[in-house]
């Protein structure tokens, strides 16, 4: 079927989308003034950057071929850069005036770079950025002056930390050795105390038992001398008072028979003096003799022995006196057989 006036539908659909661009770089806000003042921005920002990679200087001798492939590259992207950027301010430079300002001639840059330039501007985008990536790739690449020197930094740190490691190993044998010998003599320690401590304890345990068996001797031994004390102060006391009453009737008697009696009142008084004296001096010998006596009781332990003085004496009705040892009866029980043949014997 022929198609009216020779037009098809994608000729008018093509038309449709061209009018649209047209429309859109028309606006004020938006269209291809805004785009156009930003692409500049962009790529006088990129050959900036493009000027100070091909102006840093070289690293080492080492490093020149890798420096020499840099500026290549450098000067492989800003050579149709700078084409690209002075042919666009060339024939679009009525676009970077204030939107006021803007003329018939503006408004055909408008519809030009709608037209034309938008295909062109993401074909330059897309081999630039091609190259920028290139350029980045070999820029993160190290140099052979780098890698000796990160070479020598790992080989420089990896020393330091065999260093480190041996260091420590040391340290930790040294700590080590010093725990074992204060583990030992913490033990050494440990066992002296408690055998300090047992020693201690059973010392603490036998003056107990011998301050117990001292305490009760003492009180044994006061509670003796307290009655032997008594016992001799009552017998003083009846002295005195026997002294007294014959003194009494002494004088009672002297009264009567005059100086004969004083002379015997008086003889009688000396007497109860060197009595009370002499009898004093008797209770204080007493006294001694008795201490002396428990000393020697408690020094002297004696058990029987097959002496004479051991023996067991008899005495009959006709006054006879007989003798049994001490070996023969101490293993018999009273009032056995034995016991009584043995004395009938003896």
């Amino acid at each position: 079927m022929p198609v009216p006036f020779g037009f098809s539908a994608g000729d008018f659909v093509n038309a449709i989308q061209l009018l649209t661009k047209v429309a859109k770089a028309l606006k004020d806000s938006g269209g291809a003034c805004d785009e156009y003042q930003s692409l500049t921005k962009e790529l006088h920002l990129l050959l900036v950057v493009l000027e100070e990679l091909s102006r840093l200087p070289p690293a080492g001798p080492a490093s020149q071929n890798h420096y020499n492939a840099v500026r290549v590259m450098v000067a492989e992207v800003q050579t149709p850069l700078n084409d690209f950027v002075s042919r666009i301010e060339k024939g679009f430079g009525r676009l970077s005036i204030n939107h006021a300002q803007l003329s018939w001639t503006a408004t055909k840059e408008k519809i030009k770079w709608a037209v034309a330039m938008q295909k062109e501007t993401e074909n330059m985008r897309s081999i630039v950025m091609m190259k920028l990536i290139s350029l980045s790739v070999l820029l993160a690449l190290p140099t052979p002056g780098a890698l000796s020197r990160i070479d020598k930094r790992v080989s420089d740190e990896h020393w330091e930390a065999v260093n480190r490691q041996n260091d420590l190993l040391r340290s930790i044998n040294g700590l080590n050795t010093q725990q074992s010998g204060l583990n030992t003599l913490i033990s050494g320690a440990s066992n002296a105390a408690a055998a300090h401590s047992r020693r201690f304890l059973t010392m603490c345990t036998g003056i107990a038992s011998g301050i117990k068996l001292l305490s009760s001797d003492q009180r044994r031994n006061e509670r003796r001398a307290y009655l032997h004390n008594k016992n001799i102060r009552q017998r003083q006391i009846s002295t005195e008072r026997a002294v007294m009453r014959v003194t009494a009737r002494f004088r009672t008697w002297a009264g009567r028979s005059g100086g004969l009696v004083q002379r015997i009142l008086q003889m009688l008084s000396d007497f109860s003096r060197d009595g009370l004296a002499a009898l004093e001096k008797l209770h204080r010998l007493n006294v001694d003799i008795y201490n002396i006596l428990l000393r020697l009781n408690e020094c002297i332990p004696r058990l029987p022995s097959t002496l004479l003085e051991d023996n067991i004496t008899f005495i009959d009705v006709l006054n006879r006196r007989s003798s049994l040892p001490y070996s023969i009866f101490r293993h018999w029980q009273v009032g056995s057989p034995r016991a009584i043949r043995a004395l009938g014997s003896a």
